[in-house]
């Protein structure tokens, strides 16, 4: 990736609000970055990357300045979204599994999934993760997959005109 392309993407970033401190610590002295990134994984079903692919188009066609907006920035302000909708979300314990499953793959029931993967900072994936920590009180089977459908509907109930621009 060229500096110019990254220097556009850092401006993107700034411009969504997006925190930019190099470290956060947490109150069990874990240091996450907001500016390492890792590829994060996910087995979506085809609606809901369809639904990224035309977030996208409709974030591009704003504005030129977002010219190089992505799925993963899509992914990455949908977090932003739901972190500013849930300011005092705790920290999961550190005796607490991490869920890394995937979810189910293929053709489920006639449902066709997608094995996809998006670039998060590790803040933000402990943010996610720590989010489904908090979701699973109340409902035990809540994973990646209901997260990105709660990611999904905050970015619908945020942009409403986009439904409209992408008919």
């Amino acid at each position: 990736m060229s500096k110019n392309k990254i220097q556009n993407s850092d401006s993107l970033i700034d411009s969504l609000g997006i925190e930019t401190e190099k470290l956060i610590t947490n109150e069990n002295e874990e240091i996450f970055s907001t500016t390492k990134f890792v590829s994060f994984p996910f087995n979506l079903e085809m609606e809901k990357v369809e639904f990224l692919r035309n977030f996208v188009l409709f974030k591009r066609s704003l504005s030129p300045d977002y010219f190089h907006y992505n799925n993963s920035h899509a992914v990455r302000e949908g977090i932003l979204l739901l972190q500013n909708e849930n300011p005092n979300l705790e920290q999961r314990p550190k005796s607490v599994k991490i869920p890394t499953r995937l979810g189910t793959r293929g053709n489920l029931n006639g449902t066709v999934k997608l094995k996809t993967s998006y670039y998060i900072s590790e803040a933000e994936k402990n943010f996610m993760y720590n989010y489904i920590y908090q979701m699973q009180s109340s409902k035990p089977h809540f994973s990646k997959t209901e997260f990105m459908e709660d990611l999904i509907s905050i970015l619908s109930s945020t942009y409403p005109k986009m439904k409209k621009a992408t008919k």
